[in-house]
Protein backbone atom coordinates (compact mmCIF):
# COMPACT_ATOMS: atom_id res chain seq x y z
CA UNK A 1 0.00 0.00 0.00
CA UNK A 2 1.34 3.46 -0.98
CA UNK A 3 -0.21 6.54 0.50
CA UNK A 4 -0.83 9.16 -2.10
CA UNK A 5 1.52 11.97 -0.73
CA UNK A 6 4.30 9.44 -0.83
CA UNK A 7 7.43 11.23 -2.37
CA UNK A 8 9.12 10.19 -5.22
CA UNK A 9 12.24 10.31 -2.60
CA UNK A 10 10.69 8.35 -0.13
CA UNK A 11 9.72 5.56 -2.95
CA UNK A 12 13.42 5.69 -3.97
CA UNK A 13 14.78 5.26 -0.40
CA UNK A 14 12.38 2.40 0.48
CA UNK A 15 14.63 -1.33 0.79
CA UNK A 16 10.65 -2.31 0.06
CA UNK A 17 10.61 -1.13 -3.22
CA UNK A 18 13.83 -1.74 -4.40
CA UNK A 19 13.70 -5.39 -3.58
CA UNK A 20 10.43 -6.24 -4.60
CA UNK A 21 9.30 -4.02 -6.88
CA UNK A 22 11.97 -3.12 -9.18
CA UNK A 23 11.04 -1.23 -11.73
CA UNK A 24 8.98 1.04 -9.68
CA UNK A 25 12.33 1.70 -7.72
CA UNK A 26 14.13 2.36 -11.76
CA UNK A 27 11.08 4.69 -12.41
CA UNK A 28 11.89 6.68 -9.22
CA UNK A 29 15.46 6.94 -10.17
CA UNK A 30 14.96 8.63 -13.56
CA UNK A 31 11.88 10.77 -12.67
CA UNK A 32 13.14 14.30 -12.76
CA UNK A 33 15.40 15.95 -10.53
CA UNK A 34 16.50 14.93 -6.93
CA UNK A 35 14.57 18.44 -6.06
CA UNK A 36 11.48 17.51 -7.56
CA UNK A 37 11.92 13.75 -6.41
CA UNK A 38 11.95 15.26 -2.92
CA UNK A 39 8.68 17.07 -3.60
CA UNK A 40 6.94 15.19 -6.10
CA UNK A 41 4.55 12.55 -4.94
CA UNK A 42 3.01 9.63 -6.20
CA UNK A 43 -0.82 10.70 -5.81
CA UNK A 44 0.16 13.54 -7.95
CA UNK A 45 2.02 11.59 -10.60
CA UNK A 46 -1.22 9.81 -11.20
CA UNK A 47 -3.59 12.40 -10.71
CA UNK A 48 -2.22 14.92 -12.77
CA UNK A 49 -2.76 12.43 -16.09
CA UNK A 50 0.08 13.01 -18.22
CA UNK A 51 0.51 10.42 -20.70
CA UNK A 52 4.17 11.04 -20.24
CA UNK A 53 3.88 9.89 -16.26
CA UNK A 54 7.10 7.68 -15.00
CA UNK A 55 5.30 6.26 -12.15
CA UNK A 56 2.55 5.17 -13.90
CA UNK A 57 3.77 2.04 -16.70
CA UNK A 58 5.30 0.74 -13.55
CA UNK A 59 1.93 0.51 -11.51
CA UNK A 60 0.01 -0.69 -14.69
CA UNK A 61 2.28 -3.49 -15.00
CA UNK A 62 1.83 -4.07 -11.34
CA UNK A 63 -2.09 -4.62 -11.78
CA UNK A 64 -2.55 -1.26 -9.45
CA UNK A 65 -5.36 -0.55 -7.73
CA UNK A 66 -6.48 2.97 -6.93
CA UNK A 67 -9.01 3.61 -4.01
CA UNK A 68 -10.64 6.98 -4.43
CA UNK A 69 -13.04 8.52 -2.41
CA UNK A 70 -15.94 11.35 -2.09
CA UNK A 71 -19.03 12.28 -0.66
CA UNK A 72 -21.14 9.08 -1.97
CA UNK A 73 -18.54 6.94 -0.55
CA UNK A 74 -15.45 5.07 -1.71
CA UNK A 75 -14.59 2.95 -4.58
CA UNK A 76 -11.76 1.08 -6.29
CA UNK A 77 -10.90 1.54 -9.84
CA UNK A 78 -7.43 -0.23 -11.47
CA UNK A 79 -4.71 2.11 -12.29
CA UNK A 80 -5.01 1.20 -16.42
CA UNK A 81 -8.77 2.48 -16.41
CA UNK A 82 -8.18 5.28 -14.29
CA UNK A 83 -7.16 7.90 -17.07
CA UNK A 84 -9.30 9.84 -20.12
CA UNK A 85 -7.27 11.33 -22.07
CA UNK A 86 -4.18 13.88 -21.61
CA UNK A 87 -4.78 15.21 -18.01
CA UNK A 88 -8.10 13.88 -17.62
CA UNK A 89 -9.13 10.98 -15.26
CA UNK A 90 -12.07 9.45 -14.25
CA UNK A 91 -12.07 11.40 -10.38
CA UNK A 92 -15.51 13.05 -9.74
CA UNK A 93 -15.70 15.44 -6.68
CA UNK A 94 -13.32 12.50 -5.09
CA UNK A 95 -9.62 12.42 -4.24
CA UNK A 96 -7.13 9.73 -4.45
CA UNK A 97 -6.89 7.85 -0.88
CA UNK A 98 -4.69 5.06 -1.41
CA UNK A 99 -2.70 3.03 -4.20
CA UNK A 100 -2.21 -1.12 -3.35
CA UNK A 101 -0.64 -3.45 -5.18
CA UNK A 102 -1.23 -7.13 -4.46
CA UNK A 103 1.00 -9.48 -4.07
CA UNK A 104 2.24 -11.71 -6.60
CA UNK A 105 2.57 -15.41 -5.75
CA UNK A 106 4.10 -16.09 -9.09
CA UNK A 107 8.15 -15.85 -9.52
CA UNK A 108 8.16 -12.96 -11.73
CA UNK A 109 10.98 -10.83 -13.20
CA UNK A 110 9.95 -6.57 -13.88
CA UNK A 111 11.97 -3.23 -15.62
CA UNK A 112 11.47 0.52 -16.57
CA UNK A 113 13.27 2.09 -18.95
CA UNK A 114 12.98 5.89 -20.44
CA UNK A 115 14.31 7.44 -22.88
CA UNK A 116 14.09 11.24 -22.81
CA UNK A 117 16.42 14.40 -23.77
CA UNK A 118 18.34 15.30 -20.84
CA UNK A 119 18.42 13.69 -17.34
CA UNK A 120 15.36 15.72 -15.89
CA UNK A 121 13.32 15.97 -18.88
CA UNK A 122 9.84 14.18 -19.79
CA UNK A 123 9.79 11.02 -21.45
CA UNK A 124 9.83 10.95 -25.30
CA UNK A 125 8.62 7.53 -24.38
CA UNK A 126 8.73 5.41 -21.19
CA UNK A 127 7.93 1.42 -20.45
CA UNK A 128 7.41 -0.73 -17.95
CA UNK A 129 7.30 -4.59 -18.07
CA UNK A 130 6.18 -7.68 -15.80
CA UNK A 131 6.79 -11.34 -17.04
CA UNK A 132 6.22 -14.72 -15.41
CA UNK A 133 7.89 -17.39 -16.82
CA UNK A 134 7.76 -21.26 -16.10
CA UNK A 135 9.91 -23.75 -17.40
CA UNK A 136 11.33 -21.45 -20.25
CA UNK A 137 7.09 -20.13 -21.30
CA UNK A 138 5.58 -16.94 -21.05
CA UNK A 139 2.83 -17.81 -18.04
CA UNK A 140 2.32 -14.05 -18.14
CA UNK A 141 3.30 -10.80 -18.99
CA UNK A 142 2.03 -6.65 -18.88
CA UNK A 143 3.61 -3.97 -20.97
CA UNK A 144 2.66 -0.08 -20.25
CA UNK A 145 3.70 2.59 -22.07
CA UNK A 146 3.78 6.23 -21.74
CA UNK A 147 4.29 9.27 -24.23
CA UNK A 148 2.80 7.36 -27.47
CA UNK A 149 -0.79 7.72 -26.96
CA UNK A 150 -3.42 10.06 -25.25
CA UNK A 151 -3.01 8.38 -22.15
CA UNK A 152 -0.80 5.66 -20.65
CA UNK A 153 -1.23 2.08 -22.19
CA UNK A 154 -1.18 -1.21 -21.86
CA UNK A 155 0.09 -3.00 -24.95
CA UNK A 156 -2.17 -6.11 -25.30
CA UNK A 157 -1.13 -6.85 -29.06
CA UNK A 158 2.75 -7.06 -27.55
CA UNK A 159 1.62 -9.35 -25.17
CA UNK A 160 -0.35 -11.71 -26.87
CA UNK A 161 2.22 -12.40 -29.42
CA UNK A 162 4.34 -13.96 -26.76
CA UNK A 163 2.02 -14.92 -23.61
CA UNK A 164 1.46 -18.61 -23.46
CA UNK A 165 4.93 -19.21 -26.16
CA UNK A 166 8.31 -20.58 -25.32
CA UNK A 167 10.29 -17.23 -24.61
CA UNK A 168 13.39 -16.79 -27.92
CA UNK A 169 14.82 -14.00 -29.36
CA UNK A 170 12.14 -14.52 -31.78
CA UNK A 171 9.44 -14.26 -29.46
CA UNK A 172 10.44 -11.07 -28.29
CA UNK A 173 11.34 -9.72 -31.46
CA UNK A 174 7.63 -10.29 -32.37
CA UNK A 175 6.38 -9.01 -29.53
CA UNK A 176 8.43 -5.47 -30.24
CA UNK A 177 7.17 -5.21 -33.75
CA UNK A 178 3.49 -5.91 -32.25
CA UNK A 179 3.64 -2.57 -30.14
CA UNK A 180 3.05 -0.21 -33.24
CA UNK A 181 -0.45 -1.62 -33.28
CA UNK A 182 -0.86 -0.35 -29.41
CA UNK A 183 0.64 2.84 -29.50
CA UNK A 184 -0.36 6.05 -31.74
CA UNK A 185 2.61 8.40 -31.02
CA UNK A 186 2.44 12.51 -31.87
CA UNK A 187 4.82 14.49 -33.09
CA UNK A 188 5.95 17.54 -30.19
CA UNK A 189 8.78 19.66 -28.88
CA UNK A 190 10.12 16.84 -27.36
CA UNK A 191 9.79 13.97 -30.55
CA UNK A 192 8.60 12.68 -33.92
CA UNK A 193 6.16 10.40 -34.60
CA UNK A 194 8.65 7.93 -36.52
CA UNK A 195 11.40 8.26 -33.41
CA UNK A 196 8.58 7.17 -30.52
CA UNK A 197 7.37 4.06 -32.73
CA UNK A 198 10.89 2.85 -33.30
CA UNK A 199 12.30 3.57 -29.63
CA UNK A 200 8.91 1.95 -28.49
CA UNK A 201 9.95 -1.24 -30.06
CA UNK A 202 13.57 -0.93 -28.57
CA UNK A 203 12.11 -0.65 -25.25
CA UNK A 204 10.03 -4.03 -25.31
CA UNK A 205 12.56 -5.70 -26.93
CA UNK A 206 15.29 -4.45 -23.87
CA UNK A 207 13.02 -4.99 -21.08
CA UNK A 208 11.30 -8.18 -22.07
CA UNK A 209 15.04 -9.63 -21.81
CA UNK A 210 15.87 -7.63 -18.67
CA UNK A 211 12.64 -8.85 -16.76
CA UNK A 212 13.18 -12.23 -17.99
CA UNK A 213 17.00 -12.25 -16.64
CA UNK A 214 15.39 -11.10 -13.30
CA UNK A 215 13.71 -13.78 -12.81
CA UNK A 216 17.18 -15.85 -12.45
Amino acid sequence: KIGPLTTIAMLEGSDLVKEKYVSIHEATKKFATLQIRNMATVGGNICRSSPSADMVPPLVVLGAMLKLVGAKGEREVLIEDFFTGPGTNVLNQEVLREIVISKEKRKYGSAFGKVMRNSGDLAKVNCAVKVVVSEGTCEGIRIALGAVSAKPIRAKNAENAIQGKKISDAVIEAAAEKVVEDIKPITDVRSTIDYRTEVSKVLVRRLIKLAVERIG
